[in-house]
């Protein structure tokens, strides 16, 4: 948990990614900076489903020129990144989830 790797990283005997392999580590925050942390929650789905559609539109404006019309993509696009976010969100092993950053 918070290592990152490079893709197809080696895996040991044991199942595990070596870590000579790893791309960086992360480290417990020092307790003076503790202080500063805030939990944001989430948002809620309808929320997100507005902010990945905003995503959508501001890329397919840029990629507009190449394809040409795009009607019907962005629709398709939202739904798609909503359910990847809804099923990584019911996956009861993952201890992280997709920023939509």
């Amino acid at each position: 948990a918070g290592l990152g790797y490079h893709a197809g990283p080696r895996v040991s005997e044991e199942g595990r990614v070596r870590l000579r392999d790893l791309v960086y580590r992360v480290h417990p925050l020092p307790p003076s900076l503790q202080v500063h942390i805030f939990d944001f929650g989430s948002l809620s789905l309808s929320v997100e489903s507005k902010y990945s559609n905003l995503i959508i539109q501001h890329m397919l404006k840029e990629v507009v020129a190449i394809i040409g019309e795009y009607e019907g993509l962005e629709g398709y696009f939202t739904e798609l990144i909503c359910r990847a976010q809804d099923f990584m969100r019911s996956r009861k092993n993952e201890k992280s989830f997709v920023s939509l950053r």
